[in-house]
């Protein structure tokens, strides 16, 4: 049975009598991959045993040398390893739209004590050019 592990983000898979250790990689640096399997695999690995691997063409040799088959399987469990840790989302301070009713309400008073001010404001303008001294309006 092959040895797999997810520790701190880095996985390990066992294939043959070798480890070979990927690393997760962030979501921009994926978006940017093309040919999907072979190059996110050479991108993400980072050791093989205990060589390190610093040359992104010997990553993309290393991982060319695998049988297609084996490489699929790799990028299957190193896929299905790392989303584990991506699906832990939360959210915080959601913002709750308010009621509607309340906010047409609201909207509603605004505009009629807006509409009274101005009509106040117009009634007192006419009283004043046209002279009248304590006439009430009607209505």
């Amino acid at each position: 049975m092959p040895q797999i592990k997810l520790e701190n983000g880095i996985v390990s898979i066992e294939i043959g009598n070798r480890l070979f250790y990927f690393r997760r990689l962030t979501w921009l640096e994926e978006d940017n991959i093309s040919n999907r399997p072979l190059n996110i695999l050479s991108k993400a690995l980072i050791r093989v045993d205990t060589l390190d691997i610093k040359e992104d063409s010997n990553k993309l040799e290393i991982i060319k040398a695998l049988p297609n088959p084996i490489r699929e399987r790799i990028y299957i469990i190193y896929k299905s390893m790392i989303s584990e840790g991506r699906r832990s989302f939360t959210t915080s301070n959601i913002w709750v739209a308010p009621d509607i009713r309340t906010t047409i309400d609201k909207i509603k008073l605004e505009e009629d004590e807006q509409e009274e001010m101005i009509d106040n404001e117009v009634d007192m303008e006419i009283f004043q050019k046209s002279g009248l001294k304590g006439a009430t309006r009607i209505g």
